[in-house]
């Protein structure tokens, strides 16, 4: 699996890999326009 990050705003997101899901936690704050990424604990 392949995980990147940048600091640039004008990136667009993609999670559209259903393995991205089974491996993080992600959180999405629709009103704060923000999310968050941890990874999953066994």
């Amino acid at each position: 699996m392949v995980f990147a990050w940048t600091k640039n705003l004008d990136t667009s997101l993609i999670l559209g890999q259903t393995n991205f899901f089974m491996e993080f936690e992600v959180c999405f704050y629709r009103s704060r326009m923000e999310f968050e990424v941890k990874p999953k604990f066994l």
